[in-house]
């Protein structure tokens, strides 16, 4: 079939977080010199000044912010009966009738852009100690050999048996069944029970054409397949015998030994039933000792046998995701005991081996697969992990505040910090909000961690696009952040909710996908929404800022400055942030802009009475009640000056990789690709591998252009068109 390539933007793409603090950063932007030590040492982790603290040649002050929607907002109480869309509906105030918009919106707003420009530390990480699995190619089997550890594992002995038969024959199929006809219905071994068969070559397998039976004393052949049978010689004298000679023990003996290895539970095996449809066969390790390898396996190694486990557990409370017929590796989550207490001896299982060395263990040929490294490995070492001490303080918890992730051992270290923002209460006065229109929502799909092409990173911020799956997550990859850029066409829309953000745009991009998209638990309706061209303000009141931090803070609340800089060229644009539900459907874009200052400069000179300083000493007044001397709070701060003053700073920080990213996701794509998730089908092809060599096919494992790219707004074209 000849692929038809087209061309779209992802939904959901990332912005690198490379730390000059990491001592694996290769940021080029921040050279090694004295030149740029003031950004420099304002991206790095750095003790906070305290709160009882007011420091010289520091900022306080206040501003008004004005925010305009650019497309729907959509925030709110979340309600959803059984069998029943969800619904979303935001608070009206009953005394104005207007909506309420939480100061904690806003806030949350501005730290994620500060956050993302100053590449600061992740202020929230979940656990993420586990290393996560994905679902292997069937291509990617062809490599694992069948393995027994010790009976005595557990005790210490740390050993297994790689068990291979003749000609390196990784094992014997059993079959099951024939297309739908059932074979050997009278088949009575169970899982890991040892037998003696015997099996001929089939292509590149062998295939078990007969058991032994010990209430015989005799092999029983068993039924196969018409096209396997076909292939199979009767005059092959290997593998067939005569009556008497298969009824004789010594030609038991001149069989083969072997461990059955079902994944179907014992129950369904002897019933018409399998596990899934297309299920026609089980396993036989061969357990021959002339050609078994003993070989060591750590526990770490034993531990990744458990991880996949735990990754197949599911809720039985949740209805659509319970299977009807499970393997026998499958737990329901609730009894987790039972797959923590996995025993290990004489565990039979299938291993990965690289270099002569066991690297994993899987209960399963296909099926899920461990990454090298967990999320928490790899953060740990990108330095992004939340802050434990005062030390480790970023450049965001040093306005925002942290709690610190872990409480240290010392008692001398801050573990909190209360941030230096705060947000005024906020004014809709001149909002209309829409409650006629009640559209469905598109399902909301919220970033994966498996979904590891657009979340990791080189040393240089470029994206692990091609790169074969099984080594995602290695040590040296670096965790980005989750963007959702958008095409600046989406500005354009009469009232701000975007086709591609509805239901109906949802089930048309699913047609032909075998999907359900009658699905109530899937679907959203949007009761009360703010639609685009509505305005709203609120006040942003700061204390003890250092200029890099009042230049940082101006730069993302002044949607003009933050577009210029966006630009390779520094031209003219409008930047745009992103607050509320569906940002990656294009929802809530929003205008930031800045256009009232009151800010008061504070020096430490005791002749210097524009500061606050003086005033404490004093007691003449403080911040928020100043005195008179300070009652025109600018006459120490020109805002045009300041800036002027900024652009080698902002210069600097345009160049970073992280704030680079970041900047442009706010200014949108220009062409007139469209901007959505990646189908189905695409995602299939994507991930299709070499039949031969189990890695990805030339061309596939595509990842998201980085948007730290020189070719940022090139489109994706992956797979074939829907």
């Amino acid at each position: 079939m000849t692929e038809t390539r087209f061309k779209f933007h992802s939904s959901v793409n990332s912005i690198p977080v490379i730390r000059p603090s990491a001592p694996t950063s290769k940021n080029a932007a921040i050279a090694r010199t004295n030149d740029n030590n003031e950004l420099s040492n304002f991206l790095a982790d750095r003790a906070p000044m305290t709160l009882d603290y007011l420091a010289a040649d520091t900022f306080s002050g206040e501003m008004r912010l004005t925010i305009k929607t650019m497309t729907a907002l959509i925030f709110g109480k979340q309600d959803g009966s059984e069998g029943q869309p969800r619904e979303i509906e935001l608070q009206i105030d009953p005394t104005t009738g207007k909506p309420i918009i939480p100061a904690t919106m806003i806030k949350g707003m501005i730290a994620n852009a500060y956050e993302r420009i100053t590449a600061s530390r992740f202020r929230i990480f979940g656990d993420h100690s586990d290393t996560l699995t994905y679902r292997a190619d069937p291509a990617a089997a062809n490599g694992l050999i069948p393995i027994r550890l010790d009976s005595e594992y557990e005790s210490g002995t740390h050993r297994g048996t790689l068990l291979y038969g003749p000609n390196n024959a990784r094992f014997a199929k059993v079959y099951t069944f024939d297309g739908s006809r059932r074979l050997n219905t009278n088949l009575e071994i169970k899982h890991n029970s040892q037998v003696w068969f015997q099996a001929a070559p089939v292509d590149s397998t062998y295939v078990v054409t007969a058991i032994w039976d010990d209430k015989r004393s005799t092999y029983e052949p068993l039924e196969l397949p018409e096209n396997i049978a076909a292939k199979i010689s009767l005059d092959n004298n290997t593998y067939s015998r005569t009556d008497e000679e298969s009824n004789s023990h010594q030609n038991m003996e001149r069989g083969y030994k072997g461990c059955f290895y079902a994944t179907t539970p014992d129950d369904l095996l002897k019933t018409d039933e399998r596990i899934y449809s297309k299920k026609n066969s089980e396993r036989i390790f061969f357990d021959e000792s002339s050609s078994q390898r003993s070989i060591n396996i750590s526990p770490e190694i034993a531990a990744t046998y458990d991880r996949v486990i735990l990754s197949y557990a599911y809720n039985s409370e949740e209805k659509e995701k319970r299977p009807e017929k499970a393997s026998r590796f499958v737990y329901e989550r609730n009894n987790r005991g039972l797959i923590e207490a996995i025993n290990h001896n004489g565990l039979l299982a299938y291993a990965r081996i690289i270099n002569n060395k066991v690297v994993e263990l899987f209960p399963t040929e296909v099926g899920r697969r461990n990454y090298p490294r967990a999320p928490r490995d790899l953060a740990k070492a990108q330095q992004i992990l939340p802050a434990s001490k005062a030390d480790e303080a970023s450049p965001a918890d040093h306005l925002f505040g942290f709690t610190a992730e872990q409480i240290p051992d010392t008692t001398s270290n801050t573990v909190a910090l209360k941030g230096r923002i705060t947000i005024s209460s906020v004014s809709t006065d001149s909002v209309q909000f829409q409650s006629k229109k009640r559209p469905a929502l598109h399902p909301l799909l919220p970033p994966k961690e498996l979904s590891a092409r657009r979340f990791l990173t080189d040393a240089n911020g470029k994206l692990i696009s091609g790169r074969d799956r099984p080594y995602y997550y290695s040590m040296g990859d670096m965790l980005g952040a989750a963007a959702y850029p958008f095409r600046s066409q989406d500005l354009e829309s009469r009232d701000g909710f975007l086709k591609r953000a509805t239901y109906e745009h949802y089930k048309d991009s699913m047609s032909g996908n075998n999907i359900d998209t009658s699905n109530m638990r899937v679907q959203t309706r949007i009761n009360v929404w703010i639609p685009s061209k509505q305005t709203f303000d609120c006040t942003l009141r700061f204390e003890g800022l250092s200029t890099s931090e009042l230049r940082v803070l101006i730069l993302i609340v002044n949607s003009e400055q933050l577009g210029t800089w966006a630009s390779s060229s520094h031209s003219r644009q409008t930047a745009y942030l992103r607050m509320g539900t569906g940002k990656a459907l294009g929802l809530g874009i929003v205008k930031v802009d800045c256009r009232q200052y009151s800010i008061y400069r504070t020096s430490g000179q005791d002749t210097d009475h524009w500061g606050l300083v003086n005033d404490y000493k004093d007691l003449d007044g403080c911040f928020g009640a100043p005195s008179e001397l300070l009652a025109d709070a600018n006459s120490g701060w020109d805002y045009h000056s300041f800036i002027e003053q900024a652009q080698e700073f902002y210069e600097l920080l345009s160049k970073t990789v992280s704030a680079k990213a970041f900047m442009r996701s706010c200014i949108g794509y220009s062409d007139e690709h469209p901007v959505r998730y990646m189908h189905l089908n695409e995602d299939k092809w994507n991930n299709e591998t070499d039949s031969n060599t189990g890695r990805s096919k030339k061309g596939h494992a595509l990842a998201p252009i980085s948007l730290a790219a020189d070719n940022w707004e090139k489109p994706m074209s992956v797979g074939r068109k829907p």
